[in-house]
């Protein structure tokens, strides 16, 4: 009988090892996939934070940029300033005038405040001279900096970089001179942040970006950051 109980002592000993041994694999298992999922989650939001920032300031530059040398008076000289690989400087006659003796918006008064501002034939209003450049705050991030009027540059969008600009001609072809500028082709490249998290996903970035001229703007970082490069070509119907 003796015997007896501890061979049913033994055999659960046995039994409660290989249990705990089946357990810890499934619970390794269950922790790969959270972590997995960790790792998913947040690649993709800084994925998702990138693309958002990097479009928004995108779409603010081009914008801008469209109405580069905008002058309907003749009178105040607008044009396009600076061209630099990593920087563009233009001015527009877009505001000044409030006074036109007309009911702009139809609301039975002339000349409001509220009504839409139009050209007076100078630069002097603070968002008629505009500069877009490629700069490093005190941290050491790259970021897309704006500045109006010839003030301070803000920064628009953070983790860029790099920002390229290429001044074409009417026929599509890079120019050097100012008055045959006829659009610009950019190029930005941002990246996921200003660290790598512990869980992101480690794949280096080794590629060599390059403009739509072919030419490179940003050497292989050979490092774990995401990028991403976006490109297009704005059209300056005003110059």
């Amino acid at each position: 009988m003796n015997n007896v109980g501890r061979g049913t002592k033994g055999f659960t000993l046995i039994e409660l090892m290989i249990a705990m041994a089946v357990s810890g694999i499934v619970m390794a298992g269950i922790y790969a996939a959270y972590e997995m999922q960790v790792k998913s989650q947040i690649t993709n939001q800084a994925l998702v934070d990138m693309q958002q920032e990097m479009r928004a300031a995108m779409l603010i530059l081009e914008q801008d940029l469209r109405m580069a040398g905008y002058d309907p008076t003749e009178n105040a000289g607008a044009e396009i300033s600076e061209i630099r690989a990593n920087s563009v400087a233009f001015s527009m006659d877009a505001a000044g005038g409030n006074t036109d003796g007309i009911d702009n918006d139809n609301d039975g008064v002339v000349d409001e405040a509220d009504e839409a501002g139009f050209p007076d034939g100078d630069l002097d209003d603070g968002n008629e001279v505009i500069r877009y450049v490629h700069a490093t705050d005190a941290d050491g991030t790259p970021y897309l900096g704006r500045s109006m009027g010839g003030g301070a540059v803000s920064p628009v969008a953070y983790n860029i970089d790099a920002l390229n600009f290429v001044f074409l001609n009417e026929d599509g072809n890079p120019t050097g001179d100012r008055t045959q500028i006829r659009a610009v082709a950019v190029t930005m490249v941002g990246r996921s942040g200003t660290d790598v998290p512990v869980l992101f996903f480690k794949q280096e970035d080794n590629t060599v970006y390059r403009n739509q001229q072919g030419d490179v703007i940003l050497a292989a970082p050979n490092d774990n950051f995401r990028r991403m490069m976006l490109s297009t070509v704005v059209k300056c119907r005003n110059l």
